[in-house]
């Protein structure tokens, strides 16, 4: 098997341990209220971050940067 792989089974199976317990402790890292900054930056960051592996084309800065 790749190392790929291996990597998503224990990227999915730290996401299930850490939902699981927030469910059994209620936590509360996974609600709204903790989770709504995350719709504005990780799309902002991908804009960023396809600009500095790609063809470096710098309209992608700006809808980075809102």
């Amino acid at each position: 098997m790749e190392r790929k792989n291996y990597l998503w089974g224990i990227l999915l199976i730290t996401i299930g341990i850490i939902l699981l317990l927030d469910k059994i402790f209620t936590i509360g890292i996974f609600d709204t209220v903790n989770l709504w900054p995350l719709f504005i930056l990780v799309p902002g960051l991908i804009f960023e971050l396809s600009f500095f592996t790609s063809n470096r084309n710098p309209g992608l800065l700006v809808p980075g940067g809102f």
